[in-house]
């Protein structure tokens, strides 16, 4: 019999065993009658901050994440805002970001500001297992912009519907004006090939 423990370093927490092992005691017995092996896997939290007129949405929502994990992050703009930079733990302001957990108790923050007169923001939510690319790709639009979008579907997945304004294209063309301005964000939705997530 072998004894096995894991331990966790500052800011992370032991979740699970995999391999040959399983559960989330973080000492278990292993009989080797075998060539066997263990994987501990640890997770952290994942913090949000916001400045300005917004939220940020994470996808999936969890108390730990383990390490190595990719987090997306979706800035969600208020009416009359738009959003700005990812900072903290981040940078840049590409909208969604995905984030790959790496560090104890990371905490990326968002910025939002005010719209100037005749701008608009774009928020695209993917819904499901895949992106949208955006075209061009900016943090406002002028009114009368024209904006192409395309859902890109990761692979064993397939588009499935861009509810609000545009249908069921896989791609589509919005066009900034007064009345669409921030308000009704597209969901792009993809889904397993043998059920459409809802």
């Amino acid at each position: 019999m072998v004894t096995a423990t894991a331990t966790a370093s500052n800011g992370w927490a032991f979740l699970e065993w995999r391999g040959d092992a399983a559960g989330t005691t973080p000492t278990v017995l292993l009989t080797v009658n075998r060539s066997q092996s263990l994987e501990a896997v640890f997770g952290t939290t994942l913090g949000t901050t916001v400045a300005g007129g917004g939220s940020v949405q994470v996808y999936p929502n969890l108390a730990f994440y383990p390490y190595g994990m990719v987090a997306r992050l979706v800035a969600i703009p208020q009416a009359g805002n738009y959003f700005g930079v990812w900072g903290n733990a981040a940078s840049g302001n590409v909208n969604p970001l995905y984030f790959t957990v790496s560090n104890a108790n990371p905490t990326v923050s968002c910025l939002f500001a005010a719209l100037g007169t005749g701008q608009h923001a774009l928020t695209v939510i993917p819904d499901g297992f895949g992106h949208v690319t955006v075209n061009p790709r900016a943090n406002t639009y002028s009114t009368g912009a024209g904006v192409t979008l395309t859902a890109v579907p990761d692979s064993d997945q397939q588009f499935s519907v861009e509810r609000r304004r545009h249908g069921h294209k896989q791609s589509a063309v919005v066009e900034h004006d007064g009345e669409q301005g921030h308000h009704g964000p597209l969901h792009a939705h993809t889904g397993l090939e043998r059920g459409f997530l809802p």
